[in-house]
């Protein structure tokens, strides 16, 4: 006679489900116990809470002995984690299919093996197999499993977007001091005949921006690049900082965020143009950051050479918000209608910037520019470009 194998287990969430608006997606974060085989059960079933619209997971461990690679006459014990989807309360959703992307952990394995796979094309209808994970041998601790679904912007989907917990304590020590940024970056702005010009400054808080990729946390963790800042009166331009900047740098001819100052080219009826700024009027024509010095040090500076200041700021926006706005091209821009124009009014909440500059940046620092399309296509189908055709044209001679 067979015997059953034990009622489910119980599933803990390590923290509460991640919500996210742009793109539409859900993360659970689910941890259990590993299970110990005995006598005629060799698996167990756990069940995870409800997650998200109502789904849930199943975690079903299994264990069998097989041959010992390095030592054919011992068996070793193995253990297999298969994931199940299972719909249950939004299987009458009107939902496309899904993507999902599972990641699981050991925290105590020496190794810190990971397994991680993609499945798209998941339906929300009825349960689907997410795989199976062969866990390190003799491990006996936690099994850590954190599963994300990814809906199609087609479903219309408006999602609040969880806080990360490092906005959560800025906030909080915000409520401690007078300050809040504590960060400030020069970038060139504009070029004049030619040159990089019109340094301007970035003002940030470092702690939302350290975990949001590997080049911000070397830029920004002391250590690494944080010793290449200056500390500083934030309310003060940093000399030693604007001196870094170099105008030679990261073929600043082609960057469309740093486009020709039009009113300082506007010479009609004024002689001949102007010429192209000296390195030392380069440096000198940083912008007046604000009120008079205080006389304290109360953050750090730090020159960017290669990206322009439009390009910056977009990206320190969408590293706090997940929201990303890019310019039209050059060739769908219109005098007459304002919605084509190349950037929003000064005063605008926007902040936006050239697809192409931001493809470039972000194989620079290594970011996948992928996670930037999802945001602007979720919420602005209409001023968006595809991967592929930013890809294609970042060689092209026509700038965006």
């Amino acid at each position: 006679m067979s015997v059953s194998p034990p009622p489910p287990k119980g599933v803990e969430r390590i923290r509460e489900d991640k919500w996210n608006a742009n793109p539409p997606q859900v993360t659970s974060y689910l941890t259990y116990p590993r299970f110990e085989p005995s006598g005629d059960h060799n698996s167990a079933i756990y069940a995870s809470p409800i997650c998200g619209f109502g789904w849930r997971f199943q975690f079903i461990d299994t264990f069998h002995y097989q041959r010992s690679s390095s030592m054919p006459r011992v068996q070793e014990l193995v253990g297999q984690l298969e994931v199940t989807f299972q719909p249950q309360r939004c299987s009458s959703m009107p939902f496309s299919n899904v993507k999902v992307r599972v990641k699981v952990s050991y925290p105590m394995d020496e190794a810190k093996s990971v397994h991680e796979r993609e499945f798209v094309d998941v339906s929300v209808i009825k349960d689907s197999e997410l795989g199976i994970y062969t866990e390190p041998l003799r491990y006996k601790g936690q099994t850590q499993v954190e599963i994300t679904l990814t809906f199609n912007p087609s479903d219309g989907l408006s999602l609040p977007t969880t806080p990360s917990i490092n906005t959560r304590i800025a906030l909080r020590h915000s409520l401690d001091g007078p300050t809040f940024v504590d960060t400030k970056f020069y970038l060139f702005s504009t070029k004049v005949q030619g040159r990089p010009a019109l340094p301007k400054i970035v003002f940030a808080k470092s702690m939302l921006l350290t975990n949001s990729s590997s080049y911000l946390h070397d830029l920004l963790t002391p250590g690494t690049g944080f010793t290449n800042g200056t500390p500083c009166d934030l309310r003060q331009n940093v000399p030693e900082e604007v001196a870094k900047l170099d105008p030679d740098a990261f073929e600043y001819d082609s960057d469309s965020d740093l486009e020709d100052d039009e009113e300082m080219l506007d010479t009609k009826g004024k002689g001949k143009a102007p010429e192209a700024p000296s390195l030392h009027d380069i440096r000198n024509s940083v912008e007046d950051p604000g009120p008079l010095s205080t006389g304290l040090c109360d953050g750090r500076a730090f020159a960017i050479n290669g990206t322009a200041y439009t390009t910056w700021k977009s990206f320190m926006f969408y590293t706090y918000t997940n929201d990303i706005r890019f310019n039209s091209l050059k060739s769908q821009r219109s005098t007459t209608d304002p919605l084509k124009s190349r950037t929003p009014p000064a005063d605008s909440d926007i902040v936006s910037c050239s697809p192409k500059s931001m493809y470039r940046f972000a194989d620079y620092v290594r970011i996948d520019f992928s996670r930037f399309l999802l945001s602007d296509v979720f919420i602005h189908s209409g001023r968006s470009i595809s991967f592929e055709v930013a890809r294609e044209r970042r060689n092209q001679e026509e700038p965006f």
